[in-house]
């Protein structure tokens, strides 16, 4: 198997696994077995906002929404 990495994040990795007493070879087969016993990922994934983003999100639904393109432009022009 190859896996591509960005190198810093591979000795990351690596630094990390070695602290853990395993290699990479043994790291990814964990993972891979983990997938497998869990029918998915062996780890929680979601879609937290950045504070920035979380901030936008909630701006404008105080001034949305629009029925049209026109009507958007007026608003970010007022």
């Amino acid at each position: 198997m190859t896996i591509r990495l960005n190198k810093s994040i591979k000795q990351q990795a690596q630094q990390l696994f070695s602290d853990l007493g395993i290699d990479m070879t043994t790291a990814i087969n964990l993972f891979l077995r983990q997938s497998i016993q869990n029918n998915g990922l062996p780890f929680k994934i979601c879609k937290n906002p950045n504070p920035v983003t979380l901030s936008a999100i909630n701006d404008m639904e105080l001034i949305g929404p629009f029925d049209s393109i026109p009507e958007l432009l007026d608003s970010l022009n007022a």
